[in-house]
């Protein structure tokens, strides 16, 4: 289970049926969850109930355990979770004594209320369970938890004032600059000529340099 040090009285420990996400995965998606994922469990629900910390845009973070019988693409899964529960998740992902994390800010659909918009996804890379260096601390309010703990899991460093809309704004300016530097780079290799060849160096340098900045 998630080894978070959190109060008994955020704990839940209630089993999630697979079955709750079909009507959001492909048929592909669907047979992955079945065969993949061995038990989803909401072990705990931080909120004002729970931890007395005032809730201001986000009004309670949910934590989820995925045991996992295999390894394949999990992105869908936790996609479809993040879009079927409107409230903020930690998702613990757990197979074979290692552990991942996600974790997404996201806004509800503007017209279908029930269904939550991604805006960014925070993911770790897999790490031994007992040597977990994520911790998930209670501070001043449920919104000022889960920014500090997206800080944790985004690698990058961040004044801890900094808002979770910049958070985010950056996060994905990152993103978009890392697959220009990609799509540069392969363009690159792929040109004849000199000239042109120059031109896209230049962009290339301008991206690189653009992403050094932002640390």
């Amino acid at each position: 289970m998630v080894p978070f040090n959190l109060p008994k009285s955020s704990v839940v420990g209630q089993t999630i049926p697979k079955k709750a996400f079909h009507d959001h995965l492909t048929p592909a998606q669907k047979k992955t969850l079945t065969k993949g994922v061995e038990k989803i469990t909401w072990t705990h629900k931080l909120s004002t109930a729970t931890t007395n910390l005032e809730a201001v845009d986000i009004e309670e973070i949910q934590i989820f355990h995925i045991a996992l019988r295999e390894l394949n693409d999990l992105a869908p899964l936790c996609t479809a979770m993040e879009k079927v529960i409107p409230y903020t998740l930690i998702l613990w992902l757990e197979f074979e004594g290692q552990a991942m994390i996600s974790s997404s800010q996201k806004h509800l659909h503007a017209i279908r209320l029930n269904t939550a918009v991604v805006d960014w996804s925070f993911s770790t890379d897999w790490f031994p369970i007992e040597d977990c260096p994520f911790q998930l601390d209670l501070i001043q309010t449920i919104d000022e938890t889960a920014k500090r703990f997206w800080i944790q899991l985004s690698g990058k460093s961040y004044d801890q004032n900094t808002s979770t809309s910049r958070l985010v704004e950056e996060e994905q300016h990152r993103y978009r600059l890392n697959q220009n530097i990609k799509k540069l780079q392969a363009s690159i290799a792929r040109e004849r000529q000199f000239n042109r060849k120059v031109e896209l160096n230049q962009q290339l340098q301008t991206a690189i340099r653009d992403l050094k900045r932002l640390g």
